[in-house]
């Protein structure tokens, strides 16, 4: 049989000025000020649940075939992994799929932001550090050399590199914010007697705490772009390797930048 071959197509869309303008008054050197250009920078692209599900309902109101079936999703290699059944039965599942696609878009918005943010001054290793993870109760020091270097490289056009070093210190970060607010980080381990293990990554997001400090909405954000193999699942898609490297792109290293931040941006409450 002749060899068959999938064909590229390329699109380009010019970005509104309207758009550029505003970006520059959340991030860029028209903001008031940097706290304003870090906190826009972390709250703008943390997705609202309930006017997803509002957009959702919508979007299954006028096109209602598209959501009659189930979705199956497959692995990198065909494997399957996850089954999104239909709007009526499986809301949920739906709601995440909407959500993800929302974020997949969103991801050249998150990027102006960022050129925003450097033209400004802020988005360099050095500011990062010093206004971001060394102030946070969250990031140990031991590891701030190595935060540094995946900031190093995700600047230097190497989010492959960056994206590797970045997902363990959000993990410890994570773990750090439920262990201080008193909350066990350990479980039995199944074949080992009286062996213990760390609780994963996707149990700790669901934890009380974290919620708390970051929202319900926060919550939601940092399962689908870290741990939800119906979402971006970017923390397990990359510890497991189930996805290649050249996958983890300067989108997938812009999108835990934006994690690495809004974690930072957390501050220990004085009684």
């Amino acid at each position: 049989p002749a060899s068959q071959t999938l064909l590229q197509h390329k699109y380009e869309f010019k970005i509104p000025k309207k758009i550029l303008d505003q970006a520059d008054e959340l991030f860029g050197t028209k903001a008031p000020s940097d706290d304003v250009r870090w906190e826009n920078f972390v709250f703008q692209f943390i997705p609202c649940k309930a006017e997803e599900e509002k957009s959702l309902a919508e979007v299954a109101k006028y096109s209602p075939l598209t959501y009659m079936t189930p979705t199956n999703m497959m692995d990198f290699k065909g494997r399957p992994q996850s089954v999104i059944g239909s709007y009526d039965k499986d809301p949920e599942g739906n709601l995440v799929m909407h959500i993800t696609q929302h974020l997949n878009f969103g991801t050249h918005f998150l990027g102006i932001a960022i050129s925003k943010m450097r033209e400004a001054g802020l988005m360099t290793p050095n500011r990062i550090m010093s206004d971001i993870i060394e102030p946070s109760p969250l990031y140990e020091k031991s590891s701030y050399f190595v935060i540094r270097q995946a900031l190093e490289f995700l600047f230097n056009d190497q989010p492959v590199l960056a994206c590797h070093l970045l997902v363990p210190q959000i993990e410890c970060a994570i773990r750090n914010l439920v262990e201080s607010a008193g909350f066990s980080v350990i479980k039995p381990q199944k074949r080992v007697e009286k062996g213990f293990q760390l609780i994963t990554l996707d149990d700790l997001l669901r934890k009380e705490p974290v919620e708390k400090a970051f929202t319900p909405d926060g919550a939601l954000y940092l399962r689908l772009v870290l741990t939800d193999q119906r979402s971006l699942n970017i923390r397990n898609e990359l510890c497991h390797g189930i996805l290649p490297p050249d996958y983890f792109h300067s989108g997938i290293a812009a999108r835990l930048l934006h994690v690495l931040v809004m974690i930072g941006m957390l501050r220990e409450k004085k009684d």
